[in-house]
């Protein structure tokens, strides 16, 4: 599965990522969105495909999603859409914090199934790992 992220790096997650940063009077929020590319089907059937979503995780505290995406229905390339996340949710206000990605198929019965699982620096530089 090969990944072209916003910067040129070659990897092989399935996630495309483009990133901005804005601030308000009093919160900084991350402006992001999430291109997957070619991820993989878990799906079962012939004819079916996933239905990803993604979470993002604080790594200081795995145990709940600070963001959750909208579901994109039957596509293994899907274009999530963007979301504004509070930096101090996401690591802190720490820009130099991992964050935690986890891409998952979309089950009406509530047991999503695992695409894949990604690091991300805050601050924009992309960290290739899968786990």
């Amino acid at each position: 599965m090969p990944l072209v992220s916003g910067h040129g790096l070659q990897t092989d997650d399935g996630c495309d990522d483009q990133m901005t940063s804005r601030s308000t009077d009093l919160k900084k929020y991350l402006q992001l969105t999430l291109i997957g590319y070619k991820l993989s089907n878990v799906e079962e059937g012939l004819f079916t495909k996933s239905d990803p979503f993604y979470e993002i995780f604080n790594l200081d505290d795995r145990s709940k999603a600070v963001y959750r995406s909208n579901v994109v229905r039957n596509n293994l390339s899907p274009i999530w859409e963007q979301a504004n996340l509070n930096l101090a949710k996401i690591c802190g206000g720490d820009l130099t914090q991992l964050m935690l990605i986890k891409v998952y198929d979309w089950e009406k019965d509530g047991e999503h199934d695992l695409i894949g699982v990604s690091t991300k620096l805050v601050n924009n530089s992309f960290i290739p790992r899968l786990h």
